[in-house]
């Protein structure tokens, strides 16, 4: 059986995706990683050719590139290809494949994790493995619920006719709604993911603590450095998910308040470790790289109530649109007129249900859609 290994990320996360694959040559060293880049197809030689290194482009794996690379932002469009990047893998490089979030780094051989293939057509890793006291501590169970009960940096697929067709629904769903929404509890692909075992009887639940170890659960791991190797729960650590590390590390994590990494202990030096790899490896020069789906081609930026006018509207008004990287004129009115839309609906609410009813609408559904489409790093749980 053929195994192959997969990323995606924009060019500003190349930096991660270069420790993640030095770090799976060094344990793998046969194994082959495919990177689909999500940046503008006409970008993607240029920055292949500084990386020395091909990328996949979006146009490569999905025909709805363009659509899907305007309606959503950054991270729901990095999420959204992720189903279309497994199906174009098994079409036509593997029989399995494993993808891993750009932010992983890999501590020991992978060899238990591609033996599972043998007798499992779906691998996911849940976010936690054992209960999470409802304290009030970010992340708490509710939260991970909400945003999937398996995190979606790791998943195994092989092309079983049950996978693919599991994959064909999963794919579909990230076309049409892949949205970071959590208060409407949509949390991109990975919402979508949970259904999966449901849909796949030979499902893997990969419980070895020392898988897909990061903020939402190490509160629950013993991790630790002993004759340079590391260790999680007297296990070896195979892969870490450094994902949200912000720039004081001993945070661990901008999305939890849970544990923190004390200069001196095992956590704080992986952490550090990790940071150094990032900013030293020669991939570095792309972490301040523009996003190229954030601006028209005239160079003006897109609005968040652009991308939603879009979003909202049928597929015969976008066909008769046309490329809308190219129609910011349009787009702004468009724009204009879906903001207008929302504040007559608001008005109307406040007239009729009055002041809390009102203001309930306008914070609870204008805000919560456009806020969260206002982001330039990717971010994922």
């Amino acid at each position: 059986m053929k195994i192959d290994f997969c990323t995606i990320a924009s060019a500003n996360y190349l930096p991660r995706v270069k420790v993640l694959e030095q770090s799976l040559k060094a344990y793998h060293p046969k194994s082959r990683l495919h990177i689909l880049l999500c940046e503008h197809p006409q970008e993607i030689a240029e920055l292949s050719q500084k990386a020395g290194h091909p990328f996949l482009a979006p146009s490569t794996v999905c025909d709805d590139w363009q659509t899907l690379a305007f309606r959503y932002e950054i991270t729901e469009y990095n999420t959204a290809l992720k189903p279309y990047l497994l199906e174009f893998l098994l079409n036509t490089h593997c029989d399995a494949v494993i993808y891993l979030d750009p932010d992983i780094e890999i501590f020991s051989p992978l060899d238990s994790v591609l033996a599972l293939f043998e007798n499992h057509d779906l691998l996911l890793t849940p976010h936690v493995c054992r209960p999470v006291e409802m304290d009030g501590l970010r992340p708490g169970i509710d939260a991970t619920i909400r945003a999937g009960v398996y995190n979606l940096g790791f998943i195994g697929l092989s092309g079983s006719d049950e996978a693919r067709l599991a994959l064909r629904w999963w794919r579909d769903a990230c076309r049409d709604h892949c949205y970071f929404d959590p208060d409407h509890r949509f949390f991109v692909d990975q919402f979508w993911a949970a259904a999966l075992p449901g849909f796949i009887q030979r499902f893997h639940c990969l419980r070895d603590p020392g898988c897909n170890v990061a903020y939402w659960n190490i509160f629950q791991r013993h991790l630790v450095k002993s004759g340079g190797r590391w260790l999680v729960d007297n296990h070896d650590l195979k892969f870490f998910h450094f994902s949200g590390l912000p720039e004081e590390i001993r945070l661990v994590s901008r999305h939890q308040n849970r544990v923190t990494a004390d200069p001196g202990t095992d956590l704080y030096e992986l952490l550090a470790n990790y940071r150094a790899k990032i900013s030293e490896n020669s991939w570095d020069i792309f972490s301040a790289h523009a996003y190229s789906f954030a601006r028209y081609s005239d160079n003006s930026p897109i609005k968040a109530i652009e991308r939603l006018a879009y979003d909202e509207m049928t597929h015969r008004e976008r066909a008769e649109l046309g490329n809308p990287f190219a129609q910011s004129a349009r787009m702004l009115i468009a724009g204009k007129r879906r903001a207008r839309s929302s504040l007559q609906k608001y008005f109307r609410l406040l007239a009729a249900e009055g002041f809390l009813a009102g203001h309930y609408t306008l914070f609870a559904y204008l805000g919560a859609q456009i806020a969260q489409r206002i982001k330039g790093t990717q971010k994922s749980l």
